[in-house]
């Protein structure tokens, strides 16, 4: 049978009256009908009265396995230090207010201040909570703490307020199974810290329409995310991570960020999407109006402030849609955001800028390089943009512009073989800067590599492009316009002839390959690369060198090998040679 307390007669009154007097200050004000809750434990059903306002709190109030029920309009007054916890299975508080009568949680004191008494606690309990049309105010006496706290709990937090902290407004205990079943449509301001504290497993239980006002936002404490598949809902503050993040499980666990949603990471923080014989995926979609932001969270943003946003091997079917992301790179050996290994990534329509280093990695490991990268705009003041396994450039789509410093582009490497080897099927699309080409390309096994029209290729000094290699056959089809021509040039700031070794077709060229209307200058550096571009005997005719512009080459523009008897045979029409050092088309003897 609930307990229930009730003023029924001039003996209740002046008991009450009685308990007040005694438990109050000689300069306290009793309230006729109020009610003194000091150090008590109730233990079985309980409603607490409007008719008894204020209920002061003294000291810690218990309600251990049943339940507390406040009617609506009721009010609270904690005196300093004082705590109502709500503790045990089957325990529970409903504090279910009205829009004209809600209920108040605040301070006992005269000039109360942030701080004033310590919190509601709701612990190690199974049943739900709940919490509508409520004012907490003046609480939080421990900072580390809230004036709300949940510590392997639930509870339903609706329409209400809370103000004037001296720790979190709310803290869920990240350790341990603390969330809401709802939490929305709350107004939340004055906190000396994150207005909320809560773990990466249960930030999807912070719903929508709650109105925040704190510098510290919310701050996701814990180091893994490992929940089948949930959302993390736009806020009026970011989501604040003070340690790396992991999203990674043997279960695959996928992580959506919802349009408008805001990552603010502190000092050197990490965000990794699944690990070795792991899994995870990150869905981050805003769109044009309200993107998804990953940022750094200091006051007076810096590149560098943050790490990287790492998808690793395992990462699965992962997206990036109009997602800003920047201030991050604290690692400059590793960039902003890294692909390894087999991680399948689309990134489309973002915004990633001021990183330290590089915006992007696509690194040595990257077996697939991006599922799509298209639109983007990619700034870097520092270097290039972007270094990528040239093995896995083609994944590199269309409509990206990037940002970069005079002479710099996208670095594209062969990392530790030092060697770009296209043994398949390839199409560089043109960019609005250049490939900076590391080291030497070689396309065999039977692959053709297509060049966009307007595509640069700059290269480091010493390397060149082999068509067709080891006895094995391959392809260029470099087919500019004249409004789009492709370039073959040096990666120095001031060329000079035989900078890099030049364009050979190797007697494993496949017939088909072809330059048009390109620009191929400052090759031909010693007499093993006689020119800059070096034609071994594959059939007459091929490859086709037409309406190109041949140029500073240190010896030749264009040289013909000879082998067994037979010279190369390059089908030339409408080019136009100048300024190479040693003539315009040699041979061998």
């Amino acid at each position: 049978m609930k307990h229930v307390i009730k003023k029924t007669s001039l003996l209740a009154l002046v008991c009450a009256l009685m308990i007040a007097f005694v438990g109050c200050d000689k300069d306290d004000d009793p309230i006729p009908g109020s009610i003194i809750h000091e150090n008590i434990t109730i233990t079985e059903p309980t409603v607490w009265l409007v008719e008894n306002n204020p209920h002061t709190i003294r000291g810690t109030v218990v309600v251990s396995g049943t339940t507390l029920t406040l009617e609506p309009g009721t009010i609270l007054r904690f005196e300093a230090d004082a705590k109502l916890e709500i503790r045990n299975d089957n325990a529970a508080i409903i504090a279910v207010g009205l829009p004209d009568k809600g209920i108040v949680f605040t301070s006992a004191a005269v000039a109360p201040k942030a701080g004033d008494w310590e919190h509601v606690g709701i612990i190690n309990t199974s049943l739900e909570s709940q919490f509508a049309f409520c004012i907490f105010e003046f609480g939080g006496k421990n900072a580390n703490r809230g004036m709300l706290v949940l510590d392997d709990a639930r509870a339903s937090v609706i329409h209400s307020v809370f103000r004037h902290s001296a720790g979190y407004h709310v803290f869920t205990n990240s350790s341990k199974n603390s969330a809401f079943s709802m939490f929305a449509n709350n107004e939340l301001s004055g906190s000396a810290k994150a207005a909320i504290l809560i773990s990466p497993n249960h930030a999807h239980t912070l719903g929508e329409g709650n109105l925040i006002d704190a510098p510290m936002g919310i701050e996701v404490d814990g180091t893994s995310y490992t929940n089948s598949d949930e959302t993390w809902k736009a806020q009026t503050v970011p989501y604040v991570l003070g340690r790396d993040l992991s999203i990674v499980g043997a279960n695959n666990p996928v992580l959506r960020l919802a349009p408008g949603v805001t990552l603010a990471m502190r000092t050197g923080v990490d965000i990794k999407v699944s690990a070795s014989n792991n899994y995870g995926t990150l869905i981050a979609q805003g769109t044009e109006e309200h993107p998804v932001t990953f940022t750094s969270f200091a006051a007076t943003p810096q590149p560098g402030d943050w790490g990287s946003l790492w998808f690793q091997q395992g990462a699965t079917n992962c997206l990036l849609e109009y997602a800003i992301i920047n201030y991050g790179g604290a690692n400059t050996n590793i960039a902003m955001v890294e692909l390894n290994h087999n991680a399948h990534v689309s990134i489309r329509n973002c915004h990633i800028s001021h990183g330290k280093g590089r915006e992007f990695r696509v690194s040595s490991h990257s077996g697939n390089g991006f599922a799509e990268f298209t639109n983007n705009i990619i700034e870097s003041v520092v270097g290039e943009a972007m270094i990528i396994r040239g093995q896995v450039l083609h994944t590199l789509g269309e409509g990206n512009t990037f940002i970069v410093p005079e002479n710099s582009g996208i670095r594209v490497s062969g990392f530790t073989s030092n060697t770009i080897n296209l043994s398949q099927d390839a199409r560089w699309s043109a960019q609005n800067v250049p490939y900076i080409i590391e080291d030497y390309i070689r396309i065999y096994e039977n692959a053709t590599l297509t060049l966009d029209p307007g595509t640069e290729l700059k290269f480091i000094n010493g390397k060149h492009i082999e068509v067709g290699y080891n006895s094995t056959h391959g392809r260029l089809i470099a087919q500019g316009t004249e409004d789009l021509p492709i370039v073959f040039t040096s990666a120095s700031a001031v060329p000079q002839k035989g900078d890099w070794q030049g364009i050979r077709f190797s007697r494993f060229a496949l017939s088909g390959s072809i330059l048009e209307h390109c620009n191929i200058g400052y090759a031909g550096p010693n007499a093993t690369y006689k020119a800059n571009v070096i034609v071994d005997p594959s059939g007459a005719g091929n490859p086709v060198i037409r309406n190109c512009e041949i140029h500073n080459s240190n010896r030749h523009g264009i040289y013909k090998n000879k082998f067994q008897g037979n010279w190369g045979e390059p089908l030339l029409e409408n080019n136009i040679f100048h300024n190479n050092t040693m003539g315009d088309v040699g041979e061998d003897n």
